[in-house]
């Protein structure tokens, strides 16, 4: 797990060096290059029970889901519906 996360966060830096994690302003107007973040490490060698874990990783893919798929299954009525699909889609 350790190794995944070092391997991660040497990507990410290099991201960050070349530019490619540029993600504009933020409200503050203070510049935010988190822009290919999935990992959150504090979050992860903090965090007291599984939950804080399970945000730690994937945060980009995370993300995604709820923003792009899960919200658009709000036609279903059906919050766990929505659920299993949104998993499933993001597996495949």
């Amino acid at each position: 797990m350790y190794r995944y996360c070092a391997v991660w966060l040497l990507t990410e830096g290099a991201a960050i060096l070349s530019g490619l994690a540029y993600n504009g302003k933020d409200e503050d107007g203070e510049e935010r290059w988190d822009g290919v973040r999935d990992l959150h490490i504090v979050k992860f060698e903090l965090g007291s029970d599984f939950q804080s874990v399970i945000e730690s990783f994937n945060c980009g893919t995370n993300t995604f889901a709820k923003n792009h798929i899960f919200r658009r299954l709000k036609w279903l009525g059906h919050k766990y519906y929505s659920h299993t699909i949104t998993l499933v889609s993001v597996r495949v």
